[in-house]
This record gives C-alpha cells, structure tokens and sequence, in this order.
C-alpha cells in the first residue's frame, strides 16, 4: 500500500528541485523526489562517512600513484583473476 503526502515547496525550492531532477537525469521532480526518499531509507547505501572515506583512500591512491592504468580493463587475464576471487 502507497501513501501519498504533499510537501509545499516555494516556487524557487521547485525550479530547483526541477532543475536537479534533469541534471540527475529524471522527467519530473516528484520521480527525483522519490528516488532521494528510497536512498534515505535505503539501509545498504553508504554513510556519508563512508564515502568521504572512500574518496579520501582514492585520492591517496592516486597522489602516491597506487594506481592501475585504465587500459589493464581490456586485459582477459585481469577479469580472469577477479573471477577467482
């Protein structure tokens, strides 16, 4: 069962909120506006935490140059190992 409720928006909360949803790639605030409530209630999505932690770790990697090149991607023996694991 679905639940509707209405949340008043002022005109420019709206264009805002309209202008996101595009950008995000949505047709209309109200699908935008439920796909942010489902990640909120979303328990297995990262904390915010998490993700600062994880962007700081991808940072270090790259400025200490802990990285693989892109076209190790096109490689069959690197998706070979990552199915053994």
């Amino acid at each position: 069962m679905t639940d509707k409720y209405t949340i008043e928006l002022s005109e420019d909360q709206y264009k805002l909120l309209d202008e996101k949803a595009r950008q995000q790639g949505y047709d209309d605030v109200a699908a935008y506006v439920m796909a942010l409530a489902e990640d909120i209630v979303d328990e297995t999505a990262p904390t915010r935490e998490e993700v600062v932690a994880g962007l700081r770790a991808a940072w270090r990697d790259a400025m200490t140059e802990n990285t693989h090149p892109a076209t190790i991607l096109w490689d069959d023996d690197f998706w070979e190992d990552a199915d053994d694991e």
